[in-house]
């Protein structure tokens, strides 16, 4: 985190890393953090930017507003979107090739043609899918980027690491958590146990996104929009 230059105004930190913020060095911040208590900071992990930015919003993921994702034609059994070579992701994917085809159109094994460079372009891929691979990065209390919830809005089935607070936020049941499982084989027997089962499969991928299937606080734009009205504030005052 580094030393904001001095401009005569409040500094706000702002990052959808996995960066803790320090509230000494800054007068506002905007991070995933849940360990944060202080009332300068506000928890907005980078998901809910990011459905933002591509002019979804976190409420498409409430049951009422959701596709009809079952209703979908999903030909193809698992899906791989990522950059890094994460060990997790790939020892999914080895596990996962025991029971069908795990598609890669970028960087990570790369055994599909690309896909286009928009958001859109992704979802489009996902909803061809039954499964699809969402780990993140690093495993931090309260970090949660776009792949679950872009999975999530895709209406495929989640296979997620990362956030040991997930549940927090996102409803359990409908998605499969490596956290839940004793190894990573037993995570594979699972998916391939429902996609045997297209009943079990429809169970799951029809469960609510959200816990209680309520938005979650950090994806609520009307204290998003207080919060930022209070820095504005504290601006025009000094």
């Amino acid at each position: 985190m580094p030393d904001p230059p001095y401009r005569g105004v409040p500094t706000v930190f702002v990052t959808g890393e996995n960066v803790e913020p320090d509230m000494s060095r800054c007068d506002f911040a905007v991070t995933f953090s849940r360990a944060t208590a202080d009332a300068r900071h506000f928890r907005c992990p980078n998901w809910v930017s990011k459905l933002f930015a591509e002019g979804a919003h976190p409420r498409d993921l409430l049951v009422e507003n959701q596709y009809r994702r079952s209703d979908r034609a999903r030909p193809n059994f698992c899906a791989l979107i990522a950059r890094n070579q994460v060990p997790n992701r790939l020892a999914l994917a080895s596990a996962l090739s025991k029971v069908g085809i795990v598609d890669a159109p970028s960087a990570v094994i790369g055994n599909h043609p690309p896909i286009g460079p928009r958001w859109s372009d992704k979802i489009e891929f996902l909803r061809l899918y039954r499964f699809a691979i969402a780990f993140e990065n690093a495993a931090h209390p309260g970090y949660t980027t776009e792949k679950l919830p872009d999975a999530l809005y895709a209406g495929t089935v989640p296979l997620y690491w990362g956030d040991p607070e997930i549940a927090a936020d996102f409803n359990t049941g409908r998605f499969l958590n490596l956290a839940d499982f004793t190894a990573m084989d037993e995570l594979a027997d699972m998916v391939a146990y429902l996609d045997c089962d297209p009943g079990a499969w429809r169970s799951m991928s029809e469960q609510p996104a959200y816990v209680d299937d309520t938005l979650p606080e950090c994806a609520q734009e009307e204290r998003l929009f207080a919060f930022w009205d209070e820095i504005f504030r504290d601006a025009v005052a000094v």
